[in-house]
């Protein structure tokens, strides 16, 4: 996100952009670490109901991590509408905020305001939809701003991004995984090809898949469960 300030690529930090949006006024500032986390274990819920139920025997479940990709499939594909999981996005932390968070801080949840950072602008169109208003207090997310727009927010605000001293995450329920993000070990998994699926297998144990599980719901880069369960990437 530095690039926008003419900064190197990498050069600048998740903790730097944490400081940014607290100089801009936010009270909390989280992870979506958390939150992918929780689509993780959703979709991997759903997985193991599904192939228990031998709905994946003859075809795939998709993920629906992605507001672009499901509205791509409903558009271009609506016969396959059924093979989308039912999870939502990151965005889910929203209903999060809204209710356990606003509880523990013993905040009125309808003050709240829950601002998503996104790079895709699908996130936009994803927070107007009915199934973003599950916490009772209006929609989930009350605002999707992009990066780009963040980064404009930034410089309209004169702050010294490249210079700015970092600060960490809040916490609301301890740490994530990784799963969900890009970094090291399980944390590359869900921003790359396949990447999805191999977090979903990984976040639910992938022992309790079948010896042989279907082909079509076992990502390209692993191969088959060796016998006595688990899994060879």
């Amino acid at each position: 996100w530095g690039e926008a300030f003419g900064m190197p690529t990498g050069k600048a930090t998740v903790g730097q952009l944490v400081s940014v949006l607290r100089k801009l006024g936010a009270d909390y500032v989280f992870d979506t670490t958390f939150s992918a986390d929780l689509t993780i274990m959703e979709e991997g819920t759903e997985l193991l109901q599904r192939l228990q139920a031998g709905d994946l025997d003859n075809q795939p479940m998709f993920t629906s991590c992605c507001p672009g990709w499901v509205r791509f499939l409903k558009s271009q594909f609506p016969e396959m509408t059924g093979r989308l999981s039912t999870a939502k996005s990151p965005q889910m932390f929203g209903a999060v905020g809204k209710t356990w968070l606003a509880h523990n801080l013993g905040v009125d949840a309808d003050k709240i305001y829950s601002i998503s950072i996104m790079p895709c602008i699908a996130k936009k169109a994803e927070r107007e939809l009915p199934s973003m208003d599950s916490a009772g207090h209006g929609s989930d997310v009350d605002l999707v701003i992009t990066t780009r727009e963040l980064a404009r927010m930034a410089r309209a605000e004169h702050l010294d991004v490249e210079n700015i001293a970092e600060s960490a995450f809040d916490s609301p329920l301890g740490d994530g995984t990784g799963a969900g993000v890009s970094g090291a070990g399980v944390s590359t998994w869900m921003v790359t090809t396949d990447g999805v699926g191999v977090a979903v297998l990984a976040g639910t144990g992938v022992a309790v898949l079948p010896a042989a599980p279907p082909s079509c719901c076992w990502p390209s880069r692993w191969s088959p469960c060796p016998p006595g369960g688990g899994a060879t990437p």
